[in-house]
């Protein structure tokens, strides 16, 4: 087995869970959700696959969250078309005809332990294909499908979730803004713009001046800008925007006045604000910086402990 393609997906797919939700939990959903819920301890989202276990003991086809439209009857993949007074028809499942949902979505948790745990999600991948491709499957494995074809009355549906939630799942754009500092007096600020996808991989150009004390002949400082990107993972397990984890990393370099490169371990808490907003304290970051060598000056290498607040946003 080719470990390099198992690593990648193991990576950039992440992991899946699946959780039973009661249809009384479902059907108290008012629609037009303008972010992710929690529904009876399970996270609801745009991405989230949906299965439906019906009285009669079958089981649907996995299908999609996002343009599902709800109404008191039951759970619509699209709107009923109007085609004038009467029963209209269109894919779904009605409440009455349910015994249960199955909710699977991406994991942030499961996702972030995946990076450390390399070794075993390989050793899953080669001793069982099945469960590794389960695992990282948004639909278990299994082919996704609309539900069977019903007919409703003229009631009004709603929709699931809006447009921009729908979007937001997917994609949304990032700009962070931070300060660092050490306790031997290093300063550093920058400005990070990319983009945070499935609400979970962030991905950005970096740019940061970096200001190093005590590396210069005589004890100075050491003033460059340097440029770089970070890729990192926003944790949010509970479908509460007010607190998440961030975990990742920052590449950062410049050829001028010598070869500088910084590598940085970046990690800790975050505090949603509104509209978008967030506030990141970091106070244990790890920096590693390596300095080439140049006709006047040798090479050298330093790692610091690095404390560093941010205010970022996503739109």
């Amino acid at each position: 087995m080719n470990a390099i393609p198992l690593l990648a997906a193991a990576a950039l797919a992440g992991c899946y869970m699946t959780g039973r939700v009661p249809v009384q939990a479902m059907r108290g959903l008012a629609g037009g959700f303008d972010g992710p819920r929690m529904v009876d301890g399970q996270p609801l989202e745009p991405g989230t696959m949906i299965r439906a276990e019906l009285t009669d003991g079958t089981e649907t086809r996995w299908f999609q969250a996002g343009h599902l439209r709800v109404s008191d009857e039951g759970l619509m993949t699209t709107d009923p078309p109007s085609t004038g007074p009467g029963a209209r028809s269109a894919t779904g499942v009605r409440w009455s005809e349910a015994r249960a949902f199955q909710l699977r979505s991406l994991s942030p948790e499961l996702s972030a332990l995946s990076i450390p745990m390399f070794p075993y999600v390989l050793l899953i991948g080669s001793l069982d294909k099945h469960a590794f491709d389960r695992v990282l499957s948004p639909t278990d494995g299994e082919g996704e499908g609309a539900p069977p074809l019903r007919l409703w009355s003229e009631a009004p549906t709603r929709p699931l979730f809006t447009f921009g939630a729908r979007r937001r799942a997917v994609v949304q754009a990032l700009a962070v803004a931070d300060v660092q500092g050490t306790y031997r007096g290093d300063f550093a600020t920058g400005l990070a713009i990319g983009g945070r996808f499935q609400n979970v991989w962030e991905f950005s150009f970096v740019a940061r001046p970096l200001s190093i004390a005590g590396v210069e002949a005589g004890g100075g400082r050491a003033n460059v800008m340097a440029y770089g990107g970070s890729m990192g993972m926003h944790i949010d397990g509970d479908a509460d925007a007010r607190f998440a984890l961030y975990l990742g990393i920052e590449v950062i370099g410049t050829s001028k006045p010598g070869e500088i490169v910084s590598g940085q371990l970046k990690w800790g808490p975050r505090f949603g604000l509104r509209h978008g907003l967030f506030v990141t304290v970091s106070p244990l970051n790890y920096m590693k910086v390596d300095v080439a060598a140049t006709p006047d000056r040798p090479a050298w290498t330093l790692g610091r402990v690095v404390t560093t607040v941010e205010l970022g946003g996503t739109l």
